[in-house]
C-alpha cells in the first residue's frame, strides 16, 4: 500500500479505502460473474416460454412470489392488513384453496387471481 499519496492513505486502519482509492481493480472474478449473468440471461431469453411454463406448472407459489416482488406497490390496492379480520380470513382461505387446486392440476392462475380479487373463479 502506498501511504505517501497526496490524496491520503490508500487504506485506513479499519480496512476501508481512502479517498481516491477505489480498491481492488475489476479483474477475472468480476468478468466471470458478468459472463455468467449474461449467459443466464441469454439462456432465459432463448427459452423464455418453456421456462415460464415450467415455473407455473411446478413452482407456482414461487412464481407468484416473484411476480409479487416485481410489481410496483400501488397504494390504492387492497391491503389484507387493512381488511377486517373476517374478510382477510375469507380471502386467505380462498387463495389457499385456489393454490391447492393449481398444485393438484385442477386450477389455473386465473383462479388464484379471482380469489385475490374476491371474485368467483372463471
Amino acid at each position: 500500500m502506498d501511504d505517501a499519496s497526496p490524496r491520503g492513505p490508500a487504506r485506513y486502519a479499519n480496512g476501508r479505502f481512502g479517498p481516491g482509492h477505489k480498491g481492488r481493480p475489476r479483474g477475472p472474478r468480476g468478468r466471470m460473474s458478468r459472463r455468467v449473468a449474461l449467459s443466464l440471461l441469454g439462456h432465459f431469453e432463448a427459452n423464455q416460454a418453456a421456462i415460464l411454463e415450467r415455473l407455473t406448472q411446478y413452482f407456482l407459489t414461487d412464481y407468484m412470489g416473484l411476480i409479487g416482488r416485481m410489481l410496483p406497490k400501488d397504494p390504492d390496492e387492497v391491503d389484507l392488513d387493512a381488511l377486517p379480520p373476517r374478510e382477510a380470513a375469507i380471502t386467505t382461505r380462498a387463495v389457499r384453496a385456489a393454490l391447492e387446486r393449481v398444485e393438484a392440476g385442477e386450477g389455473t392462475l386465473a383462479d388464484v387471481e379471482a380469489a385475490l380479487m374476491g371474485e368467483e373463479a372463471p
